[in-house]
């Protein structure tokens, strides 16, 4: 993903339902979080304005995606 000059990173970008998820998971972790997108879930999955994206600070993006990763993983 991508860092942003702001001292943010990108974690995740796809569909308003799996960031919903995301996010809660990143929160429950104490690791601050801001959401993009245009909010809401599409009636019609995969539009282009159900795309949102994840970001957190730089110095937690690291663990951010562990965790992504690690909840993905179905083992």
């Amino acid at each position: 993903m991508s860092e942003k000059a702001d001292g943010w990173a990108e974690v995740y970008r796809g569909s308003a339902l799996a960031a919903d998820l995301i996010l809660a998971v990143l929160e429950a972790s104490q690791i601050p979080t801001e959401r993009l997108g245009l909010g809401g879930n599409a009636v019609f999955g995969g539009l282009a304005f159900e795309l949102c994206s994840i970001l957190v600070p730089v110095a937690q993006a690291q663990a951010a995606r562990h965790l992504i990763e690690s909840a993905a993983d179905p083992t």
